[in-house]
């Protein structure tokens, strides 16, 4: 992750933060016994607003940030498949 974010955006680094939500990962760490990192690059929606909008009725997210979301997965598949 650390390294997609620099990559995309030079000299900017992942911080971690806290979100108020639910995710269902808990099945997969019992499942599996791996480890779940919810990540999800952002530039275009206001990180207030985004958080707001977690898991609400009217959650959404925008369509740039999507794809760079999308931009992150291919690379990190890259990453770890060694391409």
């Amino acid at each position: 992750m650390s390294s997609f974010v620099e990559h995309t955006e030079p000299g900017a680094q992942a911080v971690p933060i806290v979100v108020a939500g639910f995710t269902d990962s808990h099945w997969l760490r019992a499942a599996f016994g791996t480890v779940a990192y919810g990540f999800f690059p952002m530039r275009h929606m206001d990180p207030q607003l985004a958080t707001r909008l977690v898991h609400s009725a009217d959650e959404r997210v925008c369509v740039d940030d999507l794809e760079l979301g999308v931009e992150f997965l291919r690379y990190a598949a890259r990453a770890i498949g060694g391409q």
